[in-house]
């Protein structure tokens, strides 16, 4: 009975570690949600609000996602992509009056931060 136990919280413990980080209250339904491991609160500004996340995907796996993502809820690309190798990426889309630009940085860590300015 204590070896079930002990087992049945490993595996608890081990789902909550693999877990995706929740996203924001107030993220829009029409982003795209990516693979990340880190949420920060969101960023307020007078035309829009900023996302800021962090994944232990690559630059370049970012950027696909949203280049495959983005499309499919009605985004054409407006901007981009522009990219630095590895180390950065940027890119813009437009639904109407909707203005998305996500900006992509690996710092040479091993998480990749991502920041998503949402008008």
């Amino acid at each position: 009975m204590k070896l079930l136990l002990v087992v049945f919280l490993s595996l608890i413990s081990c789902s909550v570690a693999f877990s995706q980080a929740s996203f924001p209250a107030d993220y829009p339904a029409d982003l795209p949600r990516p693979k990340i491991t880190q949420a920060y609160p969101s960023s307020k500004l007078d035309n829009g609000l900023i996302f800021q996340f962090e994944s232990e995907l690559s630059v370049a796996d970012v950027l696909k996602f949203f280049q495959d993502e983005m499309p499919k809820l009605g985004y054409k690309i407006s901007n981009g992509p522009t990219t630095t190798g590895d180390v950065s990426a940027n890119a813009g889309w437009n639904k109407g009056s909707r203005e998305v630009t996500v900006m992509i940085v690996n710092s040479g860590t091993r998480k990749t931060s991502i920041s998503i300015l949402y008008q």
